[in-house]
């Protein structure tokens, strides 16, 4: 309190750059723990990957007190200061996405119309939807951002092992 004026930290706002460098946050790169808010990981058990409501890592949702207590979470000033932690921080929702996941999620969508949606073999369908990528590109002139001629193999996206994946 200042001259009776009292002010309350609302959020802590920025890229995930900023906020693991200066507020000591998770790297959202690590395996272990790449999240700030839970306890998932990477592989395994708890992975981030698996979006199911009954998610193993959804269990392991933090509250402000649970945040407090893990010993990583208390390497910057910050959050020494009442009622602030690391659910006061907000990425910036223009980087706060992992850029792997585009890769699951392209693969996933792939998977879904070449295998389930698609009437025709997965890799005819995978050779359709190339096609229709090449017309499309074509006739808005644009050059396409990755290789289409290699949309004649299923493996640019299905994985010996693991979820979908685009490569």
């Amino acid at each position: 309190m200042l001259n009776n004026y009292h002010c309350q930290l609302l959020s802590l706002c920025g890229d995930l750059d900023y906020t693991n460098k200066y507020l000591k946050t998770p790297h959202w790169g690590s395996s272990k723990r790449p999240c700030n808010l839970c306890l998932a990981t990477s592989q395994g058990p708890r992975t981030w990957k698996d979006f199911r409501d009954s998610a193993p890592w959804r269990e392991t949702i933090l509250t402000a007190s649970q945040w407090r207590t893990h010993a990583e979470n208390r390497n910057c000033a910050i959050f020494k200061v009442p009622n602030v932690s690391g659910l006061s921080v907000q990425p910036d929702l223009m980087h706060a996405k992992y850029l792997g996941y585009v890769q699951f999620f392209l693969g996933s969508v792939l998977f879904l119309l070449t295998h389930h949606i698609l009437p025709a073999s997965p890799l005819a369908n995978l050779r359709r939807i190339g096609l229709i990528a090449r017309r499309i590109l074509r006739r808005t002139n644009q050059s396409a951002p990755f290789n289409l001629s290699q949309w004649s193999k299923l493996s640019i996206f299905l994985r010996q092992k693991g979820f979908p994946k685009m490569r």
